[in-house]
């Protein structure tokens, strides 16, 4: 959505203030009536087809509404109850669970993730090719929470790294990678990391596996 500096200024002071309010409290001072404005907004000016929007705090639900069409065209309202892909915005969400369980004590950010994953011990680290094979070692350290937490695990996605496509490509059948199985516990060693865990930086699967720790 696109948003000038004026609307990004009044729509996140609402949303602030929404959120440290009761719904009375927002809807009596007219603050829901701004993000309402501004949802709509995107709507009327076909940045989006709908959008739903909603702010919580610890006790209450103080903003909810939908605006637009769940499918540009169709006809069909979006909803407050819409089913949603919400894609890379569930990392946020991983993230912030993961670090409730450092919090607790559960977990930690500096031990290797194989103290509560031991899997996670087999991961190797592609370091160049003999021919069309994959010239495989030991990491130099291991994988740890902090490395998931900022993109320095060494775990990568083939479709942005031509390298990690390659080893896909010359290893497996049907040249891809097998999708990511909690119930199968080889399908998260298979892809290999990248790089040294904490020497780099790259876009991957990490939160995955962040996602299995926060489920153990």
């Amino acid at each position: 959505m696109n948003f000038n500096r004026r609307q990004v200024l009044a729509t996140t002071t609402a949303a602030i203030a929404l959120g440290f309010a009761p719904r009375g409290f927002a809807q009596g001072t007219g603050l829901d009536g701004s993000l309402d404005d501004a949802l709509r907004g995107a709507v009327e000016r076909g940045d989006v087809a709908g959008v739903v929007g909603a702010i919580t705090n610890a006790s209450d639900t103080v903003y909810s509404a939908a605006f637009g069409e769940r499918k540009h065209g169709s006809g069909v309202a979006m909803t407050e109850d819409t089913v949603c892909n919400m894609a890379s915005m569930t990392k946020a969400i991983t993230g912030a669970c993961a670090m409730q369980l450092v919090e607790q004590g559960k977990l930690d950010l500096d031990s290797p993730i194989a103290t509560w994953i031991p899997d996670a011990g087999k991961l190797q680290v592609l370091d160049g090719w003999d021919g069309d094979k994959p010239i495989l070692r030991a990491p130099a350290t291991p994988v740890t929470l902090r490395h998931l937490m900022t993109h320095s695990s060494g775990m990568a996605y083939t479709q942005w790294d031509p390298e990690l496509l390659k080893v896909a490509e010359k290893t497996q059948e049907g040249g891809a990678f097998p999708a990511l199985d909690y119930a199968k516990p080889e399908t998260w060693t298979v892809q290999p990391l990248m790089f040294d865990p904490g020497t780099k930086w790259d876009y991957g699967i990490r939160i995955d596996w962040m996602g299995r720790l926060v489920r153990r």
